[in-house]
């Protein structure tokens, strides 16, 4: 066995190791592999009962023998190194499996983690229906960049508009959206976490008409604006039905298997569509790499607005996002749902320079891991997706919110003057207004 080996290594020796021995293992015919990576961090080869893997037993040996001699404290010994499995139970892992080719040989690298898992999956939520909703998730990686407040002037603007505006509250360990929309006596009685809880009882769909609320002040509005906020009025046990929310639950109709936390939250969106009709529905995500803002981003088709401001560490943060997506095989598709968003815009005469130093670092992050490479000889009807610096209509190029003391104290919106909200969202809601129609134009 090899001296130190970090987890940052695994993968990338795995993948020279296979490599390696890619002209035998395909002339044993196997052809996919199969490795998991446990909560340890170290690795096992996955072989599907009656598999060709199977056949080629001697060629496994191998390549458990070399992984053992190269992943140091991340292997296993080779008489444990293999786990074989039914090939009905290796479906389900492509949903978490990164996939890629190296030497003809097909590798599915998984991951099993206590969380973030929901970061490494692909969507589980079928794509959106000719009469869905046009839906945007806001999402941060660090709090305390306005999402909250955009969220309720975007739904504002909206509901002006005339779109009958639903505004569901993601932001469980942070909750406070709703008192930003609804007064106390305005709130439903359920709130998120209510549902989650009753669910996991057969009692779901029970609640969910007692979870919508609608400010009063909206009556004179050309639209709409209903709101599910995170818990109910009163509140009762938060913090108990809180420790309950990311549990997966049983399946309904006798089928096997648990349902994913994440299919639940799809489950619960579209019974709130279907009971309140909205035609736009905003999901205030939570901030982070956490998985319920992982659901959000990944799992629920939306235009998802990422908040950042022009820092160091907010670039850094999303850094780290930005390079997993790029190793996800539908990335380009990814790209094409996000939007970055400039939050709190210093008060400064120097904005156009801000703005310009944040729309460079927002385009080397989307050059780098999801723009396409452009060739030297593509033409101008190539079908690639990447942009210019200076095109406005790259995700790159940001959707600008400016600081404004009116509307930095998180007060209600029945509480915020127009001119301040004006001054801070005017330019900003001018851009949302082309991606709602794209949106809608997206669709089937």
């Amino acid at each position: 066995m090899t001296g130190f080996v970090a987890l940052d290594e695994v993968w990338p020796r795995v993948r020279q190791v296979v490599a390696g021995q890619a002209t035998a293992l395909r002339s044993a015919g196997i052809s996919e592999l199969w490795f998991v990576r446990d909560l340890t961090g170290r690795v096992r080869v996955l072989v599907a009962e009656s598999s060709t893997v199977a056949e080629g037993a001697d060629h496994v040996r191998a390549l458990t023998r070399e992984l053992y001699d190269r992943l140091g404290a991340h292997a296993y010994d080779p008489a444990d190194a293999v786990l074989s499995v039914d090939s009905v139970d290796l479906r389900p892992l492509k949903v978490s499996a990164l996939r890629e080719e190296v030497g003809g040989i097909s590798l599915f690298l998984v991951d099993r983690l206590v969380t973030m898992h929901d970061w490494t999956t692909r969507p589980v939520a079928p794509a959106a229906a000719a009469d869905a909703p046009a839906r945007f998730t806001l999402f941060s990686i660090q709090g305390g960049v306005g999402r909250s407040t955009t969220a309720m002037v975007l739904a504002l603007h909206l509901a002006r508009q005339g779109e009958r505006v639903l505004v569901v509250d993601l932001d469980l360990e942070s909750p406070g959206l709703s008192g930003l929309l609804l007064a106390p006596e305005e709130s439903p009685t359920r709130g998120m976490v209510d549902w989650f809880v009753e669910d996991m009882v057969g009692q779901g769909a029970e609640i969910v008409r007692d979870m919508i609320g609608r400010p009063r002040w909206v009556q004179d509005l050309r639209g709409d604006i209903l709101v599910v906020p995170a818990y109910g009025h009163p509140p009762g046990e938060y913090l108990a039905k809180l420790g309950r929310v990311y549990l997966d639950g049983p399946r309904a109709n006798g089928e096997q298997g648990p349902e994913r936390w994440t299919a639940r939250l799809a489950r619960l969106l579209r019974s709130l569509e279907n009971q309140a009709r909205p035609t736009v529905v905003l999901l205030d995500a939570r901030c982070g790499l956490h998985d319920l803002g992982a659901t959000a981003v990944m799992d629920i088709p939306a235009q998802v607005l990422l908040f950042g401001t022009d820092a160091h560490m907010s670039w850094e943060a999303y850094r780290i996002l930005f390079e997993h997506w790029n190793r996800q095989p539908a990335a380009a598709a990814d790209a094409q749902r996000l939007s970055a968003v400039a939050a709190l815009v210093p008060p400064t005469l120097d904005r156009d320079r801000y703005l310009s130093s944040f729309r460079e670092h927002a385009w080397d992050l989307f050059r780098e891991y999801l723009y396409d490479e452009v060739p030297a000889d593509a033409g101008a009807d190539a079908d690639l997706f990447s942009f210019d610096l200076a095109d406005p209509n790259g995700p790159h190029n940001p959707l600008p919110i400016y600081w404004n003391d009116g509307v930095a104290g998180g007060s209600p919106l029945r509480d915020i003057e127009g001119p301040a909200v004006s001054a801070a969202y005017s330019e900003f809601l001018v851009r949302v207004d082309p991606l709602l129609a794209a949106l809608r134009g997206r669709q089937p």
